[in-house]
């Protein structure tokens, strides 16, 4: 895709921090997708997080925060315009290693759980709920 060809298209995606490569979105902004290699994708990484939303799971030896990190990034920047599937991959990040003390005071999951909060209808029940939990204090 082109620089040009994206201008005409970005309105349907959602805005980056970070911003996005051009490269990577492909012809994905038009619609047309690389289905089997993005379905490979995506499985692979619900192969990856899965085991961090096992409620009997409180700490492992990965870091499966690196996993969903990596999964909604690649979720922004394979579907710009599914903000409800992002929003729903940070809710399972948020729920799946609130439990993990390891990453009480990391920035990273910090991150996470305060972009979820925002795009939740009422922000101050979540973040209530973190400081109950004694996430980033």
């Amino acid at each position: 895709m082109s620089a040009a060809d994206w201008e005409q298209s970005k309105e349907n995606a959602a805005p980056l921090r970070r911003g996005r490569k051009v490269e990577t979105l492909g012809s994905k902004a038009f619609g047309v997708s690389h289905r089997d290699n993005t379905e490979r994708l995506i499985d692979e990484f619900e192969r990856l997080v899965r085991p961090s939303e096992d409620p009997d799971v409180t700490e492992v030896e990965d870091d499966p925060l690196e996993h969903w990190l990596s999964y909604i990034k690649f979720y922004q920047e394979s579907f710009p315009s599914d903000t409800h599937e992002q929003f729903l991959l940070m809710e399972r990040c948020t729920r799946a290693l609130i439990k993990m003390r390891q990453y009480a005071n990391d920035d990273r999951f910090i991150g996470v759980c305060a972009k979820y909060a925002d795009k939740t209808k009422d922000p101050m029940t979540v973040f209530k709920y973190l400081h109950q939990e004694k996430i980033g204090t």
